[in-house]
């Protein structure tokens, strides 16, 4: 396992059930934030590095850097 973590952004029911199923079947932890502000994502991401984001539409982190 490379990466023990993963942040699920998923706004659709079905995808964010499916995301975190995988990530469990994987043996990572499924990190839910309160919200999909980018400086709550970035915290995330940066107190569990090395983490991923599983979302199911292009997401802004400000600045220029954004995940699809």
């Amino acid at each position: 396992m490379d990466t023990p973590a993963a942040v699920n952004l998923c706004e659709d029911r079905y995808h964010f059930l499916v995301a975190f199923a995988a990530v469990a079947l994987r043996g990572q932890t499924s990190l839910l934030p309160a919200n999909r502000a980018s400086g709550t994502v970035r915290e995330l991401l940066d107190g569990y590095a090395p983490a991923y984001c599983l979302a199911d539409g292009p997401l802004e982190l400000g600045g220029s850097a954004s995940i699809h």
